[in-house]
């Protein structure tokens, strides 16, 4: 009979980041350099599992660079780490002209 796949830890990983409004993708990386760090021992600290999976994650900055809302579709726990990352989210640099979104594709992976 065929074995049943183990459960095992989770991996996060990063698809290139959508960003629409006026800041330097340079900018948007370096500030999102401790998001993903963040994230990355979030997922860390998630349950094991079987299979993979999904999120993506829109968090909306203000004029001064400050995340005013953060949101997410997919896999619950992968958008709840996601948005609690948001609190180590900070620009160096505000936005050109006003709000910005930023939306990050996630991947939880089962580390094999």
């Amino acid at each position: 009979p065929p074995v049943a796949p183990r459960a095992a830890p989770l991996v996060a990983r990063f698809a290139e980041m959508q960003i629409d409004g006026a800041l330097p993708r340079a900018h948007a990386e370096r500030a999102m350099d401790a998001v993903r760090s963040a994230i990355e021992g979030c997922v860390k600290g998630l349950s094991p599992r079987v299979e993979g999976a999904q999120a993506r994650i829109v968090y909306t900055l203000d004029s001064d660079g400050f995340v005013t809302e953060s949101s997410g579709t997919g896999d619950p726990e992968g958008v709840r780490c996601g948005k609690a990352a948001a609190r180590s989210f900070r620009l160096t640099r505000r936005p050109d002209t006003g709000e910005v979104r930023l939306t990050l594709p996630l991947e939880l992976a089962v580390k094999r």
